[in-house]
């Protein structure tokens, strides 16, 4: 299958020498790591080592180059430095393939030092609690970095990532199949790797900006609780804590992992249970939820550790090179162990630089920065504000007439449930049309019913109130339905937010919102009780409602229902 190259056998690519090395201790034994897919040998040019992935033969194919120059461009982003790469082809480079044949389509990338979680679950090495805490934190971060640019590894595993020695620093490797929004779709779909690819992935395939919600969730989790040793010991006993056709099914490890992460805190049990339960990508938590939900569970700060130790290999190495069950470090699948430079000490922790992270959709696009986004949020409402003024004012005295005849059949009451339920039905379209990357398909008209009944219940209670004389100043009125409305609201649109810590941010930004915004509605059209005052207090209602919502969201960028 490999017809490994000697030691200090060299190629030449682009004018530079590549020198394949022996395993240390092991004489002339080339240095290489055999995976599912491919065999990666450590080949190094002056004092920098890189890794040289050559694929077996059924992988060796053109669809390799099908997302290169688009890899390429993400290999700035933190935890995407195996994006720098050569692929050798024969058009390229003639004569490494007239030598070494086997190396058609291989690439050539920098290679990482550092430990695979795959080989800790193999062989149930220990982790201390902060080790645990620390690394999850490092994961979640480096997904983030991803997730914010609506790119996905598309095939996470505990082999497919390398960390620093100091458990906070993350690095993916096999990225073959990444995805970002221009990338030319793969001809057949990622179906995740066993331990962390569900039924419903494996059965359709999963390329997509969420792709790596249900494999994370997972590998987080299994990060956390390895720390106890009922974990290590309960483990499926192969590279993953669990076993094959397991994951989405009542089981012992699954009660057990649960129950360890409600030790930690209750919010990652409920977003386990979440993930566990999910039969599609968008039905698990976004990875900014986890990292909301980590940040508030506390370890021992210590001062990062930067130095690194060296790969370390199996006792037994064989003469061709490979090692005990094809390298514990790749499991049975296919890691490019190897990955970038090494960790920039330089740089100190590349990961922590930002403290809120705009997640892949939380917005309606992509390429922006978040100010040109709340910007554009705001100006929609402005649009829909501007565009109410008009119509009232285009429509006033009918709105005038039927206003009459609602005051002469209940007072207050009639007047004050429709002109609320209106503008509670077009605060919650809009909002509704924001989240639209964010709200199920099925829960649109179920949110946006929310704010509408919010809206009609308070104006009816307001109404009734007032008609009894018990509310008789523009404060009060303002106050009775923004607080009521507002709470109602939120309240139904919460039914469908998976993290407490959300609902209870939404629930307390929708009745602050609410109740400021129709005190100062409420006092501008008891003051000017006019066709243009009916028409200025509807608009500035949901100019205000856009100016709440955008400083709420950049604020708290990870609300999701």
């Amino acid at each position: 299958m490999f017809n490994d190259p000697k030691v200090d056998e060299t190629i030449t690519l682009q004018g530079k020498s590549y020198q394949f090395i022996q395993v240390p201790g092991a004489q002339g034994i080339v240095y290489a790591e055999l995976g599912k897919k491919a065999k990666v040998y450590r080949v190094v040019r002056g004092s920098k080592a890189y890794a040289l992935k050559v694929f077996k033969p059924a992988y060796r194919t053109p669809q390799l180059l099908k997302n290169t120059a688009h890899i390429l461009a993400q290999q700035e982003v933190p935890g995407l430095s195996v994006a720098e790469r050569t692929i050798i082809t024969p058009e390229k480079f003639p004569n490494v393939i007239q030598v070494h044949p086997e190396f058609t389509y291989a690439i050539l990338m920098p290679w990482i030092e550092g430990k695979s979680w795959a080989n800790y679950v193999i062989s149930k090495t220990a982790t201390t609690r902060n080790e645990s805490i620390r690394l999850a934190k490092a994961f979640a971060q480096a997904i983030c970095e991803l997730e914010k640019r609506n790119i996905a590894h598309c095939d996470l595993s505990g082999g497919n990532f390398i960390f620093s020695t100091a458990f906070n620093d993350v690095e993916f490797v096999d990225i073959e199949e990444l995805y970002g929004p221009d990338f030319p779709r793969p001809d057949i779909l990622p179906a995740g790797t066993s331990g962390y690819s569900p039924d419903w992935v494996k059965e359709k395939g999963l390329w997509g900006a969420n792709a790596d919600r249900f494999a994370a969730g997972i590998l987080i989790c299994e990060i956390l609780a390895w720390q106890f040793d009922d974990i290590r010991v309960a483990t499926s006993g192969g590279d993953a804590f669990f076993a094959e056709g397991e994951l989405g099914h009542a089981s012992t490890r699954y009660k057990l992992l649960e129950k360890r992460l409600a030790e930690i805190h209750p919010e990652l049990a409920v977003l386990f249970r979440t993930v566990w339960r999910g039969k599609d990508a968008s039905e698990c938590p976004r990875i900014s939820e986890w990292k909301t939900a980590l940040d508030q569970v506390a370890s021992t700060s210590s001062e990062p550790n930067w130095g690194w130790e060296s790969l370390d290999l199996p006792p037994e190495i064989d003469q061709a090179g490979n090692t005990n069950q094809e390298r514990s470090r790749t499991a049975g699948q296919d890691s490019d162990i190897p990955i970038k430079r090494p960790f920039q000490e330089e740089s100190g922790t590349k990961h922590e630089s930002e403290d809120i992270v705009v997640t892949a959709n939380e917005w309606p696009a992509s390429g922006k920065s978040r100010k040109d986004l709340l910007i554009r949020i705001f100006s929609i409402f402005a649009l829909v504000g501007t565009i109410l003024f008009l119509l009232i004012l285009v429509f006033g005295n009918f709105i005038d007439q039927i206003s009459r005849i609602f005051r002469e059949q209940s007072g207050l009451l009639l007047g004050y449930m429709v002109t609320n339920s209106i503008l509670g039905l077009l605060v919650g379209s809009v909002h509704a049309w924001i989240f639209r990357n964010n709200i199920r398909a099925s829960h649109v008209w179920l949110f946006i019913s929310a704010a509408f009944l919010g809206g009609a219940i308070g104006g009816v209670i307001t109404g009734f109130l007032t008609n009894l004389g018990y509310v008789t100043t523009s404060y009060m009125a303002g106050a009775i339905i923004g607080s009521i409305g507002g709470s109602l609201s939120s309240l139904g649109q919460n039914l469908f937010m998976r993290s407490q810590g959300q609902q209870i941010k939404w629930f307390l930004f929708s009745l602050l919102s609410w109740f400021v915004i129709w005190i100062i509605g409420t006092t501008i059209s008891w003051t000017n009780q006019t066709v243009p005052g009916m028409a200025g207090t509807a608009a500035l209602i949901i100019l205000l409602s856009g100016v709440a919502l955008s400083v709420f969201l950049h604020a708290y960028p990870e609300v999701e229902f």
